[in-house]
């Protein structure tokens, strides 16, 4: 320094005076999608694709995502159309499917139509992709249609479990719940039934 010149050390800014401004830093985005969706061709005749599970996976991209905004979001689904398209334009295209909820009577109706024929018992069966005992992917299906219907008293176990094939009631003992009757069906050891 030279002699004369003012220092700042050990000095307090008078209150009025504007206090210099920190600088920006400006951290990595970590509230960007960490996987990027598989592009979407939109052709009709292209295989396995499904509009509305390429939508679903766009949305996925930002659930918990803090500070993510529509631009971005429509950024992100741009980006992921193989054709040059807009959000707009995609939903004309592929309307949202609209699910009709089912009433407790057609849910009763369909645990009622599970059955597990003589016949199919001892085969593989591919559900979802995944090859399975047929008895085991009856008992996964049971147990999924028991989810929807109140059944606390576990009055329906002993209808549907007349729906299995004789040799498989006899090995079975009795539940008290769905989750235990559809576990004991899973366990049966194939060279047994």
């Amino acid at each position: 320094l030279l002699p004369g010149t003012p220092t700042t050390e050990g000095l307090i800014a008078p209150p009025n005076s504007p206090q210099p401004n920190p600088p920006t830093i400006t951290p990595m985005d970590n509230d960007m999608p960490e996987e990027k969706p598989t592009l979407f061709w939109g052709d009709i005749g292209c295989a396995g694709e499904d509009p509305q599970d390429f939508n679903n996976s766009i949305e996925l991209c930002f659930i918990g995502k803090a500070n993510t905004t529509d631009t971005d979001r429509i950024a992100t689904l741009k980006l992921s159309l193989k054709i040059g398209s807009l959000k707009a334009a995609f939903d004309l295209r592929w309307l949202e499917r609209v699910i009709a909820a089912k009433t407790t009577e057609e849910k009763m109706s369909t645990l009622m139509a599970a059955e597990l024929k003589s016949k199919d018992v001892g085969k593989r069966v591919t559900i979802n992709r995944v090859e399975e005992w047929s008895h085991i992917a009856w008992a996964d299906r049971v147990e999924h249609l028991t989810g929807a219907i109140l059944d606390s008293e576990r009055l329906l176990i002993n209808q549907v479990r007349k729906k299995l094939p004789r040799a498989m009631c006899d090995l079975l003992g009795s539940h008290s719940s769905w989750t235990a009757f559809c576990q004991a069906v899973q366990d049966l050891p194939i060279e047994r039934i």
